[in-house]
């Protein structure tokens, strides 16, 4: 493949910017970390980390999932319930690609790959890690489908969203239950 001078010197742009992007990303990490340690208050809009060990994610997650936002964050999907609420479905939406491309801040580009079992924790601002295990992945449902994000009486579910790779028409969820 041959690129044009502007075309390699806006290849290289974007990986400057997806590395400035995940470096942003790091260092909120962790603050937020230390400032559980140190039990003093996260960040401003940032409500936590989530942790998927299982493909090596570790993100800070927002208050929202405003665009400039999700350059840098997961973020709490608006009308969901906070992590801890019995019979609530705590919603957080990602980046699984910008542009079509795979990016260093597109935190979900592999959450179609988790299976039954694998462990997903958010350390949340009231400084309790919430920890849960993934029970269903879904793909290729709309967004406007209001399925992915019902509640169960007496469970406490995690959903993650993000676009289905290859169409930002469709939507993957992941749906793990609290077990800790």
């Amino acid at each position: 493949m041959i690129l044009s001078g502007a075309g390699v010197i806006s290849a290289c742009a974007h990986v400057q910017v997806d590395r400035t992007y995940r470096a942003e990303a790091i260092r909120l990490c962790e603050e937020v970390t230390e400032a559980v340690k140190e039990e003093t208050s996260f960040p401003e809009g940032t409500a936590g980390i989530l942790r998927i060990p299982a493909l090596s994610v570790e993100c800070p997650v927002a208050d929202s999932t405003e665009t400039d936002v999700l350059q840098t964050h997961a973020g709490l999907i608006e009308g969901s319930d906070p992590p801890g609420t019995s019979g609530g479905n705590t919603a957080i939406a990602a980046h699984s690609a910008r542009n079509g491309f795979l990016c260093s801040f597109c935190w979900f580009q592999k959450i179609a790959e988790l299976k039954q079992g694998d462990e997903i924790s958010l350390l949340y601002r009231d400084g309790i890690t919430y920890t849960y295990a993934v029970y269903e992945v879904l793909e290729g449902l709309y967004p406007e489908d209001p399925e992915p994000f019902q509640r169960e009486e007496g469970r406490e579910i995690l959903t993650l969203q993000t676009c289905t790779q290859g169409s930002p028409v469709y939507r993957t969820y992941v749906h793990a239950e609290r077990i800790a």
